[in-house]
């Protein structure tokens, strides 16, 4: 009998969390310790993630906020089903703890595929709890150089781009933390 694939982790991303990636000013290390999961966590958004995160983005480039512009390479994958649960299940949850449609989309898909919500909005995990919805927690790793990464990755498959604070190796790119990008990145 052939060897059984290891189920990869998944987890329902909250723009919040990305938002915190791409503007210096919002950093956080609950955001790096979730980015630098990637490519081994499988990541699922609403539909509505591309357009309030682009909005955001829109927002700050108007409001001149350093944002950094790898955010479109990451492998996330989007739901297709929001449109269908948005005068049922979302509107009901949204109604129900108090959120906006926007945040109980995030809420009703974590619930609907048994996933954990990583999030930076403290209302929206307070929803989650209530609602039964697991926070994904990732404990943040020591803080190791890009070059390091680098090199260990060197000639093997695995991710092998890393996004620096002051430099992209290979890239030439001028960055604000350091970020181990998934192979499709490079």
């Amino acid at each position: 009998m052939g060897k059984k694939k290891a189920k990869r982790e998944a987890i329902v991303l909250d723009g919040s969390v990305a938002l915190a990636w791409y503007f210096k000013d919002e950093a956080s290390s609950y955001a790096d310790a979730v980015v630098n999961r990637f490519p081994r966590v499988q990541v699922v958004v609403p539909a509505i993630w591309p357009l309030e995160v682009a909005n955001a983005v829109l927002m700050g480039e108007r409001r001149k906020r350093r944002w950094l512009g790898y955010l479109s390479s990451l492998p996330i994958t989007v739901d297709d089903e929001m449109t269908a649960r948005a005068w049922s299940d979302t509107l009901n949850l949204a109604r129900a703890h108090n959120l906006s449609a926007y945040d109980a989309a995030y809420l009703e898909l974590a619930r609907r595929r048994g996933l954990p919500l990583a999030t930076l909005d403290d209302k929206l995990k307070a929803a989650a709890s209530v609602a039964g919805v697991i926070e994904y927690k990732q404990t943040p790793q020591p803080r190791r150089k890009c070059y390091d990464l680098w090199w260990e990755a060197k000639g093997k498959d695995s991710p092998t781009g890393c996004v620096s604070e002051s430099f992209v190796y290979r890239g030439g790119e001028i960055r604000t933390r350091d970020f181990l990008l998934p192979k499709q990145a490079r």
